[in-house]
């Protein structure tokens, strides 16, 4: 390939990169996501960043870990432990560069998804053209999955990009066997995995792609064992240190049926993207590709088809066999490779019907010859009609909650207590750091950390801790809680402490200044804004604090 040619491709890949960044900023626009709160994970992710961008930005002060410690029991919604540090790095200098508020989070998080795409294009562009990678990588923009996700704040999509740069390198390896190429994809699917430990499919995705390249000989290669010493080396440290946190919650969640169960709904995931012609599509691409891997065993491109099969199923079953909780972003990864196989398994029917109607002499051979772009086309149409319809989301309110509570808390003891299901809890924690502008000066508390024996696994184990109203009441003098925020909606109230809370707002009001009142959408109960009036005189009480919120897996804020 001469300069011309590079300097052109470049060109080519950069004014895909632009028009992919306005497509899913516009996505994000339509979604209405720069007008509502984040949900789920996506809070601690961007409560994590503004840790980080905080530690960075205050000059390093101290110990790291006290830092976090600290800033743990002012917004206990940190996902360091759960993950390691490489995505906040990375979010935290963009925090920097720009500022910290979400909007800027999630203009990061549309261009990373424009990067997972230019990758998706510089995979599919290998194995079946420039134009057909074009059409993929703007088709996998627009995908439901893909769109919610780069509509948040999320890691899935950083993993997606190392793990797609990562299987370039190994298809490379496949063909040549250098040192180079398996050091390369060392540090790449290192890189995923130092992002989150679900990358650990790419451990999967390496015996059947040797599986499926019939490339058995290389398991005699001293090369092909060199990412497992580079990959322990660079992660183990890591994960041995935080592997209490890493597998907490988890540990009762998988049954003998699980993988059976999660694999059915993945698969009807992955079908309510790409559609169920889609589906059968691509096994007709699977089984094509396979047949070409087996004919064609020396050939470059055989070795790409042969991580593309290999990481779409490695993903599938990996995840199914994951005593996770069953997640349609898990899949983020598997929609580059899907995608790709499906337009293969198009050209295969569409070469058919030619060859069909060439033999019968119904169609001219130039006909005949659009046969198959005709059906790609189409196919991508199918697919596209259900993404194109997007739903704009709706707010929780909790942004406009966190605004007012800052500016009523009482700078002697900024302590708040958030009263709503774990969704909600979350949201309105990273809503508070975000207007916390000496952070971390204010502390809230989780209702549900504080009042359930045991909030469990994604919220499926809580057991309230006390029996009674004014045993809740004791607990929030105790802490010296000064404000709490009471969510009436329907599916807050089922956790008792939240009833119980309700019904000391309703029965005891002489308790309480009540400082506003803001009506849930879909009118689904009000969001109560209360003082406690025994406790807004106090002081503070930061020993107490962090001797009962400090993180409590392994030794994580045992020592300053």
């Amino acid at each position: 390939m001469n300069e011309t040619t590079i300097v052109s491709q470049n060109i080519k890949y950069f004014l895909c990169f632009t028009g992919l960044c306005v497509i899913i900023l516009i996505t994000q626009y339509l979604q209405n996501v720069y007008a509502t709160e984040l949900l789920s994970d996506a809070n601690g992710h961007y409560v994590t960043t503004l840790l980080a961008h905080d530690y960075i930005k205050a000059g390093f002060p101290g110990n790291p870990v006290s830092f976090a410690v600290d800033y743990f029991i002012h917004y206990p919604s940190i996902r360091i432990g759960n993950n390691p540090p490489t995505f906040y790095v990375l979010s935290s200098l963009w925090a920097l560069i720009t500022t910290d508020s979400i909007h800027a989070a999630l203009v990061l998080s549309a261009i990373l998804g424009a990067v997972y795409c230019i990758f998706t294009l510089i995979l599919s562009s290998r194995v079946l053209g420039m134009g057909a990678g074009v059409i993929i990588a703007f088709a996998v923009a627009l995908l439901p999955l893909f769109r919610d996700v780069a509509g948040s704040f999320l890691i899935d999509i950083p993993i997606g990009i190392f793990c797609l740069a990562a299987i370039l390198s190994y298809a490379r390896f496949l063909n040549t066997q250098s040192a180079r190429s398996a050091v390369l994809f060392s540090l790449l699917a290192a890189a995923a995995l130092m992002i989150k430990l679900s990358a650990l499919f790419l451990a999967v995705m390496v015996p059947m792609a040797i599986l499926i390249s019939g490339k058995f000989y290389l398991l005699r290669n001293k090369y092909f064992w060199l990412p497992v010493l580079i990959i322990g080396v660079l992660i183990l440290p890591w994960y041995l240190f935080t592997f209490e946190n890493l597998t907490e919650g988890a540990k009762k969640q998988w049954t003998i049926l699980f993988p059976l169960q999660a694999l059915t709904e993945y698969l009807s995931i992955l079908a309510s993207n790409i559609t169920l012609p889609g589906i059968a599509l691509l096994g007709a691409g699977v089984i094509e590709r396979i047949r070409f891997i087996r004919s064609n065993p020396n050939d470059a491109a055989a070795d790409l088809w042969s991580v593309i099969i290999a990481l779409l199923a490695a993903v599938v079953f990996f995840q199914a066999l994951m005593p996770t909780n069953i997640l349609d972003r898990y899949l983020i990864t598997a929609l580059a490779p899907a995608m790709i196989l499906v337009w293969r398994g198009a050209r295969v029917l569409g070469e058919y019907i030619s060859d069909v109607f060439g033999r019968r002499g119904l169609l001219s051979e130039n006909l005949r010859n659009r046969i198959p772009h005709l059906v790609c086309a189409a196919i991508i149409l199918i697919i596209m009609g259900p993404a194109l319809h997007i739903k704009p989301a709706t707010g929780n309110r909790m942004a406009e909650v966190a605004r007012k509570v800052s500016q009523t808390l009482p700078a002697s003891n900024p302590v708040v207590m958030i009263a709503s299901d774990g969704v909600r809890e979350s949201s309105f924690i990273a809503q508070l750091a975000q207007v916390d502008r000496a952070r971390p000066s204010l502390f809230a508390i989780r209702a549900s950390r504080v009042l359930g024996k045991e909030e469990g696994f994604m919220n499926i184990d809580y057991k309230p801790k006390f029996n009674s109203p004014e045993e809740v009441l004791a607990e929030l003098e105790r802490l010296s809680v000064t404000m709490v925020v009471l969510d009436r909606a329907k599916q807050a109230q089922e956790w008792r402490h939240n009833r119980d809370i309700a019904w000391l707002a309703d029965h005891r009001p002489e308790l309480w200044r009540p400082v506003g009142s803001i009506q849930n959408p879909g009118n689904d109960g009000a969001l109560s804004l209360l003082v406690l009036k025994s406790s807004e005189a106090k002081m503070v009480d930061f020993p107490l604090l962090r001797r009962e919120f400090r993180p409590n897996s392994g030794n994580i804020g045992t020592e300053d």
